[in-house]
């Protein structure tokens, strides 16, 4: 897992949190959720990160909305559980994985 890594868009943040913990999310029966977060350096640079997932429990997701101090939440993502024992490649009516700005 990688949290808190910067990547250039939110879009590459999420792919990351989904490459992160989406097997994890199946594997385990539960939900994940985090917070996709923006922050500029003092020198002006953007980069997107996300946080440490949130562990959920079957069709119910909590997200984790700690960030780094001077940062803001663009976005909260999560992955869907092992819900009538899917994987990856099924899906419940929407993506395995969301983000919403």
């Amino acid at each position: 897992m990688k949290p808190h890594q910067r990547y250039k868009s939110a879009d590459a943040a999420a792919f990351a949190w989904a490459s992160d913990y989406n097997y994890a999310s199946i594997k385990n029966n539960v939900e994940y959720g985090s917070s996709i977060y923006k922050i500029t350096t003092k020198k002006g640079n953007t980069y997107y990160s996300y946080n440490e997932a949130k562990e959920g429990k079957p069709g119910a997701v909590e997200f984790n909305k700690k960030v780094p101090d001077g940062s803001i939440i663009v976005a909260l993502i999560h992955a869907h559980d092992n819900e009538d024992n899917a994987t990856d490649n099924d899906f419940s009516g929407g993506p395995t994985f969301q983000w919403t700005a």
